[in-house]
């Protein structure tokens, strides 16, 4: 997963960035060592954009699988293929914006339900308020790591959760949480409903969100949870890691950030596990959760 906010000094950077994640995608040693197998991302893949234009912001929002149309090494290779198109696709997409919000993710499931509705990001709206209004807000939500969706599934008293992802039901978690609050609010509002929910966390809770209240810029936030540290394949395989470049500031998984730290001298890296980060330039924020 990779999560960038980024201007025109930090647009060149967000094109390798994105680039790293096809890389790591389809060959990461840190999977392998807890999945025995080849380790790739092939399971879907996605993205939402944000672009501020000379007209305003504009969200575009893309998901893709190849199941259940293909299966087995064929979905495989379909859906890395994808994710290198999309990946073009949002380099052009990019090149002309003043400034862009970005979520992309590649997917690896066990257990959930598969299809272009499994992959992330994943999209929900709730009401926001703004200037004493309340409008319409887009949420979308990327996810590395597991919950306990049952249980979300009963507290929003929310039928059949076995037709749902994990990731899909805890971003309808988030929303619940933050609906109806102020726009000010969101990172404290996010960051204490990220915190109660820790307990439902299986492994991680690794959070590309973005928030598109519609009265205003997008906000972009990454979460950096992982509930076992003292498992070190687990900690290196969901370890959260902030980027920060010239123009640029983001999350990357721990992969990403290996194949960057080969190609990429002008980038620090940091981890912030058990913190909520509103990735705004030229600086990031930073909270606990």
């Amino acid at each position: 997963m990779v999560v960038l906010r980024f201007n025109d000094a930090g647009r060149d950077f967000a094109a390798d960035v994105f680039d790293a994640l096809v890389q790591a995608s389809k060959d990461d040693p840190y999977l392998k060592q807890i999945t025995g197998d080849d380790g790739r991302h092939c399971h879907g893949c996605g993205f939402t954009a944000a672009l501020k234009t000379s007209f305003g912001w504009k969200v575009t929002h893309e998901r893709f699988d190849a199941e259940p149309m293909l299966a087995g090494e064929q979905a495989c290779k379909a859906n890395l293929e994808a994710l290198s198109e999309m990946v073009e696709g949002l380099k052009k997409l990019t090149a002309n914006a003043k400034e862009a919000s970005v979520i992309i993710h590649s997917r690896r499931t066990r257990n959930e339900p598969r299809g272009v509705h499994g992959a992330h990001p994943f999209k929900e709206e709730t009401l926001l308020k703004a200037g004493g209004q309340y409008a319409r807000a887009e949420i979308y939500l990327a996810h590395n790591g597991g919950v306990e969706k049952h249980e979300i599934a009963s507290e929003l008293n929310i039928p059949s959760p076995e037709l749902y992802t994990d990731s899909h039901l805890y971003l309808r978690y988030l929303a619940s949480k933050v609906s109806l609050c102020g726009v000010d609010e969101l990172p404290d509002k996010l960051a204490k409903a990220i915190a109660e929910s820790k307990p439902l966390s299986k492994s991680a809770l690794d959070l590309g969100i973005m928030v598109f209240p519609q009265v205003s810029e997008p906000l972009l936030f990454a979460a950096g949870y992982v509930a076992r540290k003292d498992d070190v394949v687990r900690w290196r395989y969901y370890e959260p890691v902030l980027i920060e470049a010239d123009g640029l500031v983001g999350y990357v998984s721990s992969t990403v950030r290996d194949v960057l730290i080969r190609r990429r001298a002008d980038a620090g890296f940091r981890s912030f596990d058990n913190s909520l980060v509103m990735l705004k330039l030229p600086k990031p924020s930073m909270h606990a959760i």
